[in-house]
């Protein structure tokens, strides 16, 4: 069997990659079940329904430099947005590795000190939003050719799904435009979904509808703009 090792783990929260700061990661998707006993049955009848993910990052390293965690953390608790993006690889970025991706807002944060340790940070998510299970179309890094390799996830679906973007650096005065592309065969591509283009760091997660077919491979397309433009992102999408 492949086992995955956990140092090859990574954690992306909207602008800004945690997986310097957090030593572990723990996400739980609960199914709330209803029970019904009919007088006439002689057994208890079980609905699932509403389903919950709750995302914890322990243990994390505090930084209070500009952009890091503790920065990152304050701001996406002060602001009033519904929530961010995450995406969260157990086995690593690597194109056509599992991420698991959602949208999330924080509903707790701790500073511990202990004596001569490091001072941590850890961090409590709620996710907001359904959790998809996606594959990576581009790790998160800087530079490369567009159109990035294509993923073949081997049958094509009807039921829609979600595409993630997660850019953590942007060069002042640039432009990302991002586009996740789909084909049936790997050679007639056509858009699938067309991301916000972004002027600097965000995240966006845009959801294809329900009834809408997915072709077997998918790929991202992007443009970058401006002068001498340099951008840092990652893409994902999830079947629903």
């Amino acid at each position: 069997m492949a086992f995955s090792h956990g140092t090859l783990a990574r954690i992306y929260v909207h602008t800004l990659d945690m997986s310097g700061y957090t030593e572990q990661v723990d996400l739980t998707t609960d199914v709330d079940i209803a029970e019904s006993k009919p007088l006439n049955a002689s057994y208890v009848s079980r609905h699932p329904g509403h389903r919950k993910s709750v995302l914890k990052l322990n243990g994390g390293g505090y930084d209070a430099t500009a952009g890091a965690n503790a920065a990152a953390t304050w701001a996406q608790i002060a602001e009033a947005a519904p929530g961010h993006p995450y995406a969260f690889m157990p086995a690593g970025d690597a194109h056509g590795r599992v991420a698991h991706c959602g949208v999330v807002t924080p509903d707790s944060s701790q500073i511990v000190v202990a004596g001569d340790d490091i001072v941590r940070l850890p961090f409590g998510m709620l996710s907001l939003e359904q959790s998809d299970f996606c594959r990576v179309l581009r790790a998160l890094a800087a530079g490369g050719t567009s159109p990035g390799t294509a993923y073949n996830s081997g049958a094509g679906s009807a039921n829609g799904g979600a595409a993630y973007l997660l850019c953590t650096a942007l060069s002042a005065g640039a432009t990302l435009t991002v586009t996740i592309e789909h084909a049936p065969d790997g050679l007639d591509w056509e858009a699938l979904v067309v991301m916000t283009a972004l002027t600097a760091v965000g995240s966006e997660v845009k959801v294809v509808a329900p009834e809408t077919a997915v072709n077997q491979y998918l790929r991202v397309t992007w443009t970058l703009t401006g002068d001498t433009p340099t951008a840092t992102w990652f893409a994902a999408f999830g079947r629903r």
